[in-house]
């Protein structure tokens, strides 16, 4: 079922910091058919179909950990009916069942796979649903590469992400959240697509709060990573009715970082939301 935001966690009363904030999850629940599959699915379905080659990737070491993933599917409750998805694949074909699957599962999935050294690289996924980013453009790359656009979050968090999925142990699903802010309620804000980003005379009414819940689990057969990403998006104007969000994210805008604040395009709009924000808190107090 799609994950109810726990806004205390996803927006705590706290200054703005990366946080890794795992907790242990359930992979059924998580991979589970939410209450709006249809529309997820039906959306999916449009961009695959559309652009396949930006919304999906795979390569020639994607293709045991891809079919590995759909048992994975499969024990999670959540078959991915595809004929030959236990056979060997030749790379053509796996790369039409990696778009397949794509459109028979709600979350987005990169798979990513140890090289010779034990540094984890993209070697596929399908994203329809990304916050500015294209999966094409990170396969091959490691995660610190990958992580490298983001400033500050390599010094901050590098060494305990390695560590990490280094020790990812099967049969264990682990979840956190991440959010960021956008103008309008799209799911998908792929940079082909040309979407304008949030302006100075940005409203908590005309801003949505996107959450992306995030799964980790470990593929035993072929020592391959999953990480997976359901969406939700949330109109700020609702958030800030809950006291606790309200206060969690006035203070994590005044907080940020210039330079992060530039790259999660939230630098020109902080300031009138903070102010929308903190009336929210006046109140509730």
């Amino acid at each position: 079922m799609t994950p109810v935001p726990d806004w205390p966690r996803i927006l705590p009363d706290e200054d703005y910091r990366f946080r890794l904030g795992l907790r242990q999850g359930d992979a059924t629940r998580f991979f589970g058919l939410s209450s709006d599959h249809r529309e997820i699915l039906t959306e999916r379905g449009q961009w695959l179909r559309d652009s396949p080659e930006l919304y999906s990737a795979l390569a020639a070491e994607g293709v045991d950990p891809l079919s590995e993933m759909m048992g994975f599917a499969a024990g999670c409750g959540v078959p991915l009916p595809v004929p030959g998805a236990e056979s060997a694949l030749e790379l053509p074909v796996a790369r039409r069942l990696c778009q397949r699957v794509g459109t028979l599962w709600e979350p987005d999935f990169l798979l990513l796979r140890a090289d010779a050294q034990g540094s984890f690289r993209l070697v596929g996924g399908v994203v329809c649903f990304p916050s500015s980013w294209a999966v094409g453009e990170k396969m091959g790359l490691n995660v610190t590469e990958i992580h490298g656009v983001v400033p500050q979050l390599n010094s901050s968090l590098d060494s305990q992400i390695g560590s990490f999925l280094r020790r990812l142990a099967p049969g264990r699903l682990w979840e956190r959240e991440n959010w960021g802010l956008s103008p309008d309620a799209e799911l998908n804000r792929h940079p082909a697509r040309g979407l304008p980003g949030l302006s100075a005379s940005a409203q908590l009414a005309t801003t949505w709060l996107r959450v992306e819940h995030q799964a980790f689990a470990s593929l035993p057969g072929t020592q391959a990573l999953l990480f997976a990403i359901r969406l939700s998006v949330h109109l700020l104007g609702e958030v800030a009715q809950n006291p606790a969000a309200a206060r969690g994210l006035a203070r994590a805008l005044a907080t940020m970082p210039q330079e992060i604040a530039r790259y999660k395009g939230v630098a020109h709009a902080r300031g009138s939301l903070i102010a929308e924000l903190s009336l929210y808190e006046a109140e509730s107090g």
